[in-house]
């Protein structure tokens, strides 16, 4: 990749054809995360059923057949093992039809665990029997969601790639061996940086940490070797080839968000054929099941450690001139003292990319996920008198500042209420009905459900469920507008980058109209199959393109602006200010309301997170609240506009003082010629 500087001429076709990747990642990311996980559900999920008679055979044979190959039903002998099979990971579930048992390990996934419940609570009411659930790995109070080793996992490869990158495009001068050495090296300080958060700053994880940090250390390096290995063998390509492999693979396919047996065929075979999926999986099984089956993800990467191995070495043998590496250009001193000088000060600074991976990613997702508790959710309690009253002193007593409890007149306030996201739930007491709206977030939801439940329960009553906005089944996470929102943001964050790098000739106005237009392509594309294909659009498609297409714009004029302010670092700035604490703070992954307070003040003010946020709220609560967030998103982008307007008159200003001042030279340069004349004339 080369920079053109301001003034230079730019190439149309170097400059479209690069415009190709933030496109690609707009959609390619989106489409394979929509496909994984927007509407997981059982795939031949193993479980087993304990018993020797024919009773445990037509049993085994019935779930399988009843749930349609969801479920893949085996006999075992005796609940020990069956309880060796569970900790091994070989099964999702054990249960016993003498006793009514259930055995799961919520570690190995909770959306597995709720599925074998779901399933077993109705095969053991089949037969009469209340089903008794024992949870033999279960997840710990500090890491409930289960996910806190996936973000330090995730963190370690984009430091192994970003640390590679840097290497093979910055300074690939310094040799195969001190490179190695730097990737090695970092690869142990971005694994103590990701334990040391985990384990140190929010107790997340307690056990095995010298394990974890020596696979977070491999995980990184591999990834590393990988990437570098291919730089140097096929160039800068090989960045699509790491990201696809990676990220847009191995993350569905590791079985962190959503276990692999609930994901497509495709996406579950990869799990032990892909470096992250293997090493995510290995994470797993090393904090919560002692490592017990780690040997087949270690056995993944040291064959990619070899094929690495393999395009080193491809990469010696080539000859000069034939494709490899792709370098930056940079004006390096001559000086051999200010050469070395030089280059130690650029080592130092390249790895400050992947260093902030290894910080902000763990520090921001960690801090989000380990333990959602509820804040101040809003509650109503429907009617009026003495039951409601009471209940109202109840949820406060026993909740204290976890809610805030309102009352409201009848059900139609309280379900307008629940539309418009100002309440997570409303109960009247006299009658049982509890109200919810799952698609402003499942979590909220369920823990909203569970506890009005608690409270009609106590009084003698059956609670009546009313999800007055529930999630569609193309779309039971409620995660798409996540994964939409994700590829706008970074699809105009990278047109912004690329048109810096490659369009430095165009003129600003042109350079912020190809960010434009490249948020506009990448949201139609995103909207027409995600309406086509995935259906998960309910009739707001052209409010959801709005949305995309306003996200994509804000952060790609928020980028362009900095790069004409402050140079390069403005990449930092877009990735650890906006991107990646936006996505925290958007209230999708984990409700506000369920996160600390740190996490609503940064979606007050980032417009990642607003943006984020309103593409979920025209979707299923048609645009309700979006106003504020549209405010926020235009602030953010028209502060970029006065920065780009203000850099291109001074750069305006710059070549006119430039000319000037050739101008001059020129004139002082004649008159010299003429006065030398004067003297040389006879």
């Amino acid at each position: 990749m080369s920079s053109g500087p301001p003034g230079a001429a730019t190439s149309w076709p170097k400059l479209l054809a690069a415009l190709a990747f933030p496109i690609f990642m707009a959609l390619a990311m989106p489409a394979a995360y929509l496909a994984a996980f927007h509407e997981p559900e059982p795939t031949n999920m193993v479980v087993q059923i304990v018993g020797t008679g024919d009773r445990a055979q037509k049993l085994a044979t019935g779930v399988g057949v009843s749930t349609e190959g969801r479920f893949d039903a085996a006999v075992v002998a005796d609940t020990e093992t069956a309880k060796r099979a569970l900790a091994d990971l070989d099964s999702r579930a054990a249960y016993d039809p003498e006793t009514g048992d259930l055995f799961i390990a919520s570690a190995g996934g909770a959306a597995a665990a709720q599925a074998v419940t779901a399933v077993f609570t109705e095969v053991a009411g089949q037969s009469g029997q209340t089903l008794s659930v024992t949870d033999v790995a279960p997840l710990p109070e500090q890491d409930r969601v289960g996910v806190s080793f996936l973000f330090i996992g995730l963190a370690a490869i984009l430091a192994g790639f970003t640390t590679a990158t840097m290497l093979g495009m910055v300074l690939p001068g310094l040799g195969l061996r001190r490179h190695l050495a730097i990737l090695g090296g970092m690869s142990v300080i971005t694994a103590v940086i990701g334990t040391w958060i985990a384990y140190g700053v929010y107790g997340a994880l307690s056990t095995n940490l010298l394990a974890v940090g020596a696979m977070l250390t491999v995980l990184s390096a591999v990834t590393g070797l990988i990437h570098l290995g291919g730089l140097r063998l096929i160039g800068s390509e090989m960045t699509v080839v790491s990201v696809i492999l990676f990220i847009i693979l191995g993350i569905p396919a590791s079985g962190a968000g959503v276990p692999a047996d609930m994901v497509p065929g495709f996406f579950g075979s990869l799990q032990h054929f892909l470096t992250t999926s293997s090493g995510l999986d290995a994470l797993r099984r090393i904090i919560y099941f002692d490592g017990a089956g780690i040997a087949a993800d270690l056995t993944t990467l040291a064959i990619w450690t070899v094929a690495a191995i393999g395009m080193f070495t491809l990469a010696t043998l080539k000859r000069p001139g034939k494709g490899g590496e792709e370098v930056l250009p940079i004006a390096v001193p001559t000086e051999p003292a200010e050469r070395r000088l030089f280059t130690r000060r650029l080592t130092a600074g390249v790895m400050t990319l992947p260093l902030l991976f290894a910080i902000v990613m763990p520090l921001v997702f960690v801090g989000l996920f380990h333990s959602p508790a509820p804040r101040s959710m809003p509650i109503a309690v429907i009617g009026s008198g003495a039951p409601v009253t009471e209940t109202v002193a109840g949820l406060e007593a026993a909740a204290g500042d976890a809610l805030d409890v309102v009352v409201v007149p009848d059900a139609g306030v309280a379900r307008q209420q629940l539309e418009d996201l100002e309440l997570r739930g409303a109960v009247e007491p006299m009658s049982g009905d509890v109200y919810v709206a799952s698609a402003a977030g499942m979590q909220a939801a369920a823990a909203v459900e569970s506890l009005l439940t608690g409270v009609v329960e106590s009084g003698g009553r059956t609670a009546t469920i009313t999800d007055v906005a529930p999630l569609p089944a193309e779309d039971s996470v409620g995660a798409s507008s996540l994964y939409l929102g994700i590829g706008a943001a970074v699809g105009g964050f990278l047109a912004a980058v690329i048109v810096s790098v490659f369009g430095g000739g165009l003129r600003t106005r042109v350079q912020a109209l190809v960010v434009v237009a490249v948020a506009v392509i990448s949201a139609a594309i995103q909207v027409l199959w995600g309406w086509t294909v995935f259906d998960i659009f309910d009739g707001s498609a052209l409010s959801a393109f709005g949305m995309l297409t306003a996200l994509g714009i804000t952060i790609g004029l928020i980028t362009l602006a900095g790069f004409k302010l402050i140079g390069p670092a403005q990449l930092l700035i877009t990735l650890f200010v906006f991107i990646i604490p936006g996505v925290a703070a958007s209230g999708i992954a984990v409700q506000l309301d369920l996160a600390p307070s740190f996490y609503g003040v940064l979606h007050a003010i980032l417009p990642t997170a607003q943006g984020l946020g309103a593409i979920r709220d025209v979707i299923y609560f048609d645009g309700a609240g979006v106003g504020s967030s549209l405010a926020v998103m235009g602030a953010w982008a028209a502060a970029a506009v006065i920065c780009l307007v203000w850099a291109s008159r001074r750069a305006g200003k710059a070549d006119r003082s430039g000319e000037e001042t050739a101008d001059d030279q020129a004139v002082e340069t004649d008159e010299g010629q003429v006065l030398v004349g004067a003297v040389d004339a006879p």
